[in-house]
C-alpha cells in the first residue's frame, strides 16, 4: 500500500511540473509579444492616452577568478549585443593570471561601443563563498535599473540584454531566470551527461515557477531590478549560502512580492563550458544540492529536499528489489517520471524548431536510456553525500 501511494505522489508530482512547464511556457511568449507589438517608448492604458514606457537599463554584473584561459566567448558575446544601453561591471578577484589584461582590452573595444566598462580588483577575500563576497563588491558599482548576472565561462545570445529589458518592462516582475545550457566539447558519456542534466535541472525549475513555487535557479543567467534589492535592504542582507543564488532567489521570495518570472525563449538562454572530468563536475553538482539542501529559505529548502528525498528513496529501492519484490513501484515510479522527462526534453524542443544540437545529445535510445537511468542515480549519491555532510568546493576552495 505504502508502494503505491509512493508511486502516486512521485508521478502525480511530475506530471504536474511538466504541466507547470507549459504554462511557464506559455507565460514567457506572452510577455515577449506583448512587449515587441508594442511600439518602443509606449504603453498601453485602458481608456487613457498612451504614456511613455522606457526600456529599462542594465548592468551586466561578472564577478570572475582566474578566467583568461575561458572568458573570451563571454566578452566577444557582450561586445554582440542587439542594444547599446547597458554597461559592465567586471568584479576581478585575486586573479594571478591575463585576466586583468584582458578585461582591460575589453573596455577600450567597448568605449568604441558606447559602452561603459567598470572594472575593480580585489586584493583580498575572506569567503567562505568567494563569488558572493565578490557580487558584493561589485553590486553598489552598478548604476543600471536592472542587475543582470552572468560568468566568465559563459557565451551569451545577441538578443541576451534585450530579451531582459522586455520581460523586465512588465511591473510585476522583480527576478528573471534563464536557462542556462553546457555547451557539448566532446564526444563522451561525461560531456552528454552534463548538457542532459543541466537541462533537466532547468526544466524541474521552469515547472516550479509555472506553479508559483520558484525555488531556484542559475546565477549565471539571472537578472534582478534594483527596486527589489532595495526592497530586500540590498544584496549584503542576502545570507551566505553555498549557492548564492539560490539565497538571493528566496530572500525575494520571504521579504517581498515582486514576481519571479523564469525565461523559456532562446533569446533568454546563456551557455556554459562543461566541466573536463568527472570528479571537477561531481564537486560543481555537490555544491548545487548542498545549497539546495541548506537553502536559507524554508521555502526552497522544504520543496528541494522534498524531491530529492523521494528521488533517492525510489532509487535506492531499486538496490533492495531482489531481496523484495514489493518495493517494485518504488524504481518504477523514478523510470516513469524520468521518462516523461526526457520526452519533454528532446520532443518539445525539435517540435519548437529550437537549435538543439548545440547543448543536447544527438538523439538514440540507448544514449538516452542510460541518461535517464543514471540522472537519478547519480542525484541520490550526490544528496546522499550532502547528508552525510561531505565537503564542498569551488575553485579548489572549501565553500
Amino acid at each position: 500500500m505504502v508502494e503505491i501511494l509512493f508511486f502516486s505522489v512521485f508521478v502525480g508530482l511530475h506530471a504536474v511540473l511538466l504541466g507547470g512547464f507549459f504554462i511557464q511556457h506559455r507565460r514567457d511568449k506572452r510577455l515577449v509579444e506583448e512587449r515587441s507589438d508594442r511600439p518602443q517608448g509606449v504603453s498601453r492604458g485602458e481608456g487613457e492616452a498612451a504614456e511613455p514606457e522606457e526600456i529599462p537599463s542594465v548592468s551586466v554584473l561578472v564577478a570572475v577568478h582566474n578566467e583568461a584561459h575561458r572568458i573570451g566567448l563571454l566578452l566577444e558575446s557582450l561586445l554582440e549585443q542587439r542594444t547599446n544601453k547597458f554597461e559592465c561591471v567586471f568584479v576581478d578577484d585575486r586573479s594571478t593570471d591575463e585576466t586583468p589584461r584582458l578585461l582591460e582590452t575589453f573596455r577600450q573595444k567597448a568605449q568604441e561601443k558606447n559602452i561603459a566598462v567598470t572594472i575593480i580588483h580585489l586584493t583580498e577575500n575572506p569567503g567562505p563563498n568567494y563569488k558572493q563576497v565578490a557580487l558584493r563588491k561589485g553590486f553598489p558599482l552598478c548604476k543600471g535599473e536592472v542587475i543582470a548576472l552572468t560568468d566568465g565561462d559563459c557565451w551569451v545570445p545577441p538578443t541576451w540584454i534585450s530579451g531582459i529589458q522586455k520581460r523586465m518592462r512588465e511591473p510585476s516582475v522583480g527576478l528573471l531566470i534563464g536557462p542556462v545550457f553546457k555547451i557539448l566539447r566532446k564526444v563522451s558519456f561525461l560531456s552528454y551527461f552534463q548538457s542532459y542534466d543541466h537541462v533537466i535541472r532547468y526544466d524541474y525549475l521552469v515547472g516550479a515557477c509555472g506553479l508559483g513555487a520558484c525555488d531556484g535557479g542559475f546565477g549565471n543567467n539571472m537578472a534582478i531590478k534594483k527596486a527589489v534589492l532595495q526592497d530586500i535592504g540590498g544584496y549584503e542582507a542576502v545570507p551566505f549560502s553555498a549557492t548564492e543564488d539560490a539565497a538571493l532567489i528566496g530572500e525575494v521570495l520571504r521579504r517581498t512580492a515582486w514576481k519571479i518570472h523564469a525565461c523559456v525563449g532562446e533569446d533568454s538562454r546563456v551557455f556554459t563550458e562543461p566541466e573536463k572530468d568527472w570528479k571537477s563536475f561531481f564537486r560543481q553538482a555537490l555544491r548545487w544540492n548542498k545549497g539546495g539542501l541548506h537553502a536559507p529559505h524554508s521555502g526552497t529548502r522544504l520543496a528541494f529536499g522534498f524531491l530529492s528525498l523521494l528521488i533517492t528513496v525510489g532509487s535506492l529501492g531499486l538496490f533492495i528489489l531482489p531481496w523484495r519484490s514489493s518495493l517494485w513501484p518504488l524504481p518504477t515510479a523514478v523510470l516513469l517520471a524520468m521518462v516523461l522527462n526526457t520526452v519533454e526534453l528532446v520532443v518539445y524542443r525539435k517540435k519548437k524548431g529550437q537549435t538543439v544540437s548545440s547543448y543536447l545529445p544527438p538523439f538514440s535510445l540507448p544514449l538516452y536510456g542510460a541518461l535517464l537511468c543514471f540522472e537519478p542515480l547519480f542525484f541520490s549519491l550526490l544528496t546522499v553525500l550532502v547528508l552525510i555532510n561531505v565537503p564542498v568546493y569551488w575553485k579548489g576552495k572549501r565553500v
